[in-house]
């Protein structure tokens, strides 16, 4: 009896204080975060000009052992950084070479350099491959360094650019300019490029520098740049040299976008032009009869422009966006012709041209052959498997595996100083931060440790890591991990008030930032819903909401409460149509309100949506609120509404 119950005391003694260990180590944890946070404060709020307290310098030393410890000395290396020596900068960053934020404070320090006049030091900080900005500033600073000829020998290259410079260059460029190393041979290469880049108005500041013949010749194409529509003279044809070219090439495709009756008159002139390579007459031919088909500016039927088309030199996304254009007009002949054409082989066709091929055979009557590629189809978990399933009226194929965790790797991850620096920046609500050290964790890992990785970041909350972490991976087919309910009560709670499925907020969160509470977009979006503020103003007055600041935004509960009530909005306005309500939510109402002119199918409609990541974020939308029916153990349908504009109160042209 002792000998049986003796190894289980020993465990379970070995248990406790194991516990025991773990949570005075959480202790010691949260009593170092919270004077890392207290110490980040003082150093921020205290004036560069006066210097730290000693109490606050011997604080600072006693978080040595702390794994958020480099951040205290960054804060205090960039205190004053244009008085620190290069050496110094240089011996923190080997130091801590392994930081990722080495690359933004060597750029600090530079710019700091720059600032302060001190040029050896920005010679010594600059580096291969920094941007256009910092080569004018390591250039500027070669120059003011007695290494004149040096500086002025790399501008040139420097220079002949499409698109306007940035200010931290134009010293060099006068001092240049000044060195009359500025011929008109080398401003017009620049005016070319920017006549390329469409900026007619630098190539107008640049050609005043142009020698007489050279500028004769600028005024000559300037004036057909101007105005494409001058083409139809013979003189512009007739002229030969590689200026000549770019200029005709370019006239021909502004002239594609003004006046595309114009541009259908210039076909034989295009073909015949033997100034233009064979790649540049089947993309410029390409262009217009693509163009011609889609805008339908004549009577001539859809088979007229195909059949003038070069089919292999056409992106995917051009292959595709003829493919829209028929799925709109429901030409399912012509996708099925184009489709035996040019995809015999399955393989190198796109799901979307193989779901509207099969929906095109069953329209045309050939109910076996679609059936059978509707099968093939639906057993991918994508909007287009979905959409094959409902044609098929079977469930759904989501293929549900959840992804084992290796307690092995957890283990050895959890010491990795990548992922314990990340896990308290997390805590601490320092996001970029946390994201980047997330990076440096994952870049080198196996597959098999980001499946880890991914777990350990699903434990701590942390969803939007877990989403990107998977998807560097080739598994997708866990679902608890790619497809969470975070704030799942404030979700229902606002679901309710607005009488909407639960699902379609989540999809929305899902879609629009993975659940990242902090997440900013370029365009300036916040939160989990990404809300623009102007939008979360009026939402929030209309709703008598109390909003005073941006910053409210990235709190989970108010962003989901406002989010919301706006998709909500947008349901009623458009016949609590989800793919049409999604595409406002993404696009803005007023964009939609002219895509939604005749009565189609939802499939068919959201096809002919004209900003791709609109058409992208629809579809995906639509697909996740399967899968979160799925989480919440609801019917599973994806929502599938027909488009009639006069419930929507829009006119059907």
């Amino acid at each position: 009896m002792f000998n049986r119950l003796f190894p289980l005391t020993v465990f379970l003694l070995s248990l406790v204080a194991s516990n025991e260990i773990s949570a005075r180590s959480n202790d010691n944890f949260s009593q170092q975060r919270a004077l890392y946070a207290q110490l980040q404060e003082t150093i921020s709020s205290t004036p560069h000009r006066r210097s730290l307290a000693d109490a606050t310098l011997r604080e600072i030393k006693s978080l040595s052992d702390y794994s958020l410890y480099p951040y205290l000395q960054l804060s205090l290396l960039k205190r004053n950084l244009h008085k620190k020596s290069v050496d110094e900068i240089q011996s923190f960053l080997t130091t801590y070479k392994k930081l990722p934020f080495k690359h933004n404070l060597r750029i600090a320090a530079l710019k700091a350099k720059f600032k302060q006049k001190q040029w050896q030091d920005v010679i010594a900080l600059s580096q291969p491959g920094d941007s256009t900005k910092y080569r004018c500033m390591l250039l500027s600073a070669q120059y003011k360094s007695a290494h004149k000829k040096q500086a002025l020998s790399q501008v040139n290259k420097l220079w002949l650019h499409g698109s306007s410079l940035p200010k931290q260059c134009d010293f060099i460029i006068q001092r240049w300019k000044k060195a009359k190393m500025q011929t008109s041979a080398i401003t017009l290469n620049r005016i070319e490029l920017t006549l390329i880049n469409r900026n007619g108005k630098l190539a107008k500041y640049l050609a005043k520098s142009l020698n007489a013949d050279d500028k004769a010749t600028y005024l000559y194409w300037k004036k057909l740049y101007n105005k494409p529509t001058l083409l139809s003279k013979n003189h512009y044809w007739q002229q030969r040299g590689h200026f000549a070219n770019v200029m005709l090439n370019i006239a021909v495709e502004r002239l594609t976008h003004r006046s595309i009756k114009r541009a259908t008159q210039l076909l034989p002139k295009i073909r015949k032009h033997i100034g233009f390579t064979q790649q540049i007459q089947k993309r410029l031919v390409n262009n217009i009869a693509l163009r011609a088909l889609l805008k339908k500016h004549d009577d001539k039927p859809p088979t007229f422009w195909l059949a003038k088309l070069h089919w292999q030199p056409l992106t995917s996304a051009k292959q595709e966006q003829i493919l829209r254009y028929l799925v709109g007009q429901s030409q399912w002949s012509l996708i099925t012709k184009l489709f035996n054409m040019h995809y015999k082989n399955d393989s190198n066709a796109s799901l979307e041209w193989q779901y509207w091929y099969a929906s095109s055979l069953a329209k045309l009557g050939q109910k076996h052959e679609a059936t059978k590629r509707y099968q093939a189809i639906a057993k991918k978990r994508r909007y287009y498997g979905f959409l094959a399933s409902d044609k098929l009226k079977i469930p759904y194929s989501l293929n549900h595996q959840p992804l084992p965790q290796d307690p092995i790797i957890i283990k050895a991850l959890s010491s990795n100083p990548y992922l314990v620096r990340a896990k308290e920046l997390y805590l601490l609500n320092s996001d970029l931060p946390a994201r980047r050290e997330w990076y440096q964790l994952v870049k080198p890992l196996t597959q098999e440790q980001r499946i880890g990785a991914a777990h350990i970041a699903h434990q701590w909350g942390w969803h939007n890591r877990a989403i990107i972490t998977l998807t560097m991976t080739d598994q997708r087919d866990d679902l608890t991990l790619r497809f969470p309910m975070p704030h799942k009560k404030d979700f229902i709670k606002h679901a309710r008030s607005q009488d909407m499925t639960l699902s379609w907020p989540l999809a929305i969160a899902r879609q629009e930032s993975a659940f990242l509470t902090h997440a900013t977009s370029s365009a300036g979006a916040k939160g989990l819903m990404q809300l623009m503020p102007g939008t979360a103003r009026l939402q929030a007055k209309k709703d008598g909401v109390l909003y005073h600041s941006r910053k409210q935004l990235l709190d989970p509960a108010f962003n989901i409460q406002l989010g919301t009530a706006y998709l909500g909005q947008m349901l009623k306005r458009f016949d609590n149509n989800l793919a049409v309500a999604a595409a406002a939510y993404n696009a803005g109402p007023h964009r939609v309100k002219r895509w939604v002119n005749k009565n189609l199918s939802q499939e068919q409609w959201v096809e002919t949506i004209p900003y791709r990541e609109t058409r992208a974020y629809v579809k995906n939308v639509l697909a996740y609120s399967v899968i979160y029916q799925h989480h919440l153990s609801q019917i599973k349908k994806m929502p599938s509404a027909a488009i009639n504009p006069q419930r929507m109160g829009m006119s059907n042209k």
